[in-house]
């Protein structure tokens, strides 16, 4: 039976008659100052606080009101799930008009203000890195450098400065880690787009020597590797079968260690989740493999069901599971970005699903920065180029609220749901000394929530709100009343509530 909770002025918050500023000309997070009567303008941003109940005479209130029931009753338990590992983005190549952060289209200014929102705001700390051949960018090794795959020669690989590598170099000192992708293998290792068995080894090496490059051009290492992008997708240039990609590992596993390189291994990455299962056993058959093996990466492409079986198996192996690509098409011609909150929902229903769902400890987007002319809807950022405009769209600040929220170490836990309308999501991050919940509202309309939060000492400390007016936004925080918070959700909106405390 549901507790009796007074919804009072102080445990409501309804933002409302808001005009958000641009994010060209005002910074994200602005606190604002509320009250229960704020005077409004055009170009002010309001939160106001009231009651649901309306005011009026004494003698014609009745004897007793009705409670309003919540659209949602969310309870924050003490069960834990994984911890979060980190957010960021990929570089797949370095084309001219679809990756702008490495292809040096970007001035100077356009790229520091990128870096900055990107690891600064929206809590970026780990990048995919490509090999080179996925795009423009030549393969190091055209041609067998000795024909013994345990016997690295570096003067015999074509290494070169690269986008790149700048770019690991300028992220490295901000605490940003790096996981190496493989892009593509020589054409002498494939027979046609397929690697073939027999170049397992070689191939190895070859990923080896990429990752010695970094250290040699750049003075950076990478932190993981895994096989290849997508390796079970028919439409990639460069295919790789579990059992070949299992001997890949299985030889980079004594490359790493024989070449002082730091690196663990990531298997996977595949277009979906049922495909990563796949090539996690196969891996699991090489005795070497498992004692590197930090992670099991997956896209959220395909076999979207298969996110608790791969989760499930993860755990008992001890491992992490990674969602390491997501995007939405954004078309070629200039005008396909969508930069609402339209956009912004569906990313956050994405992140929302595969943290709950799928236990993800690391979330990535495709790019960080896409080009207008080319989906721009794979990055959190877009970059018009004959402007020399950075974009910041809604999606920006969807992916920002859940690195803030879920900051690297913080523990997901359990949300249990109940009410009118069970499916507004919601996640819970475990960050020590509180814990944030991001909830989504889909709907056109304003949602009532109210929120269990049963431990001693919580209150609300911060919440922080992304809508059609308000970008990231801090309002006022609503009070805590017998252990619960009552809220009003804005129409389409991301919501985090920061409660002091944790439930165990």
């Amino acid at each position: 039976m549901r507790i009796p909770f007074a919804w009072s002025a102080a445990a409501m918050l309804v933002v409302a008659a808001c005009t958000s500023a641009s994010p060209e000309t005002s910074p994200p997070r602005e606190t604002t100052t509320t009250s229960r009567a704020v005077a409004t303008t055009s170009t002010t941003t309001s939160t106001t606080v009231t009651s649901p109940h309306p005011v009026t005479p004494p003698s014609s209130r009745p004897e007793t009101p009705p409670e309003p029931e919540p659209d949602v009753v969310l309870t924050v338990t003490d069960e834990r799930r994984q911890t979060i590992r980190g957010w960021g983005f990929g570089i797949s190549l370095e084309n001219e008009g679809i990756e702008p952060l490495v292809s040096g289209e970007m001035s100077p200014e356009a790229y520091d203000r990128a870096l900055d929102l990107l690891v600064d705001e929206a809590g970026v700390n780990m990048v995919r890195i490509f090999s080179p051949g996925f795009g423009d960018t030549p393969v190091i090794e055209p041609e067998n450098d000795n024909a013994d795959p345990t016997d690295l020669d570096a003067d015999r690989f074509a290494f070169e400065a690269t986008g790149r590598f700048r770019l690991m170099q300028d992220l490295d000192p901000r605490g940003v880690r790096f996981l190496l992708t493989g892009g593509a293998a020589p054409s002498w290792m494939k027979d046609g787009r397929l690697l073939r068995s027999d170049m397992a080894a070689e191939y190895a090496e070859y990923l080896t020597a990429y990752a010695l490059s970094a250290r040699r051009l750049a003075g950076v290492d990478f932190d993981w590797i895994t096989v290849a992008n997508e390796p079970d997708n028919d439409a990639m240039r460069f295919l790789v079968d579990p059992d070949t990609g299992a001997d890949v590992l299985d030889a980079l596993a004594g490359l790493l260690k024989a070449n002082g390189l730091p690196a663990r291994l990531v298997v996977g990455d595949t277009i979906g989740w049922a495909g990563a299962a796949e090539y996690l056993e196969a891996a699991l058959e090489r005795p070497s493999v498992a004692p590197m093996l930090d992670a099991v990466a997956a896209h959220s492409y395909q076999t979207l069901e298969s996110r608790p079986g791969l989760a499930d198996r993860a755990a008992e192996l001890g491992i992490e599971v990674w969602m390491t690509e997501q995007s939405a098409a954004g078309g070629k011609d200039c005008t396909g970005d969508d930069p609402g909150m339209r956009s912004a929902l569906q990313w956050a229903g994405w992140i929302m699903e595969d943290v709950v769902e799928g236990r993800a400890s690391v979330w990535l987007a495709l790019r960080g920065v896409a080009s207008l002319c080319h989906d721009p809807q794979g990055g959190l950022l877009v970059y018009d180029t004959a402007q020399d405009r950075l974009a910041l769209p809604k999606r920006f600040y969807a992916f920002a609220q859940y690195a803030q929220a879920g900051p690297p170490g913080s523990t997901v836990l359990v949300v249990e749901r109940a009410g009118k309308h069970e499916g507004i999501p919601a996640v819970a991050f475990d960050r020590g000394d509180d814990v944030a919940v991001v909830v989504m509202n889909r709907d056109a309309v304003p949602r009532t929530l109210e929120m269990v939060v049963p431990w001693a000492g919580a209150t609300v400390t911060e919440t922080t709100v992304t809508s059609s007016e308000l970008d990231l936004r801090r309002v006022e925080a609503p009070a805590v009343a017998d252990g619960r918070v009552g809220l009003v959700m804005p129409p389409e909106s991301i919501v985090t509530i920061v409660v002091a405390g944790t439930p165990g």
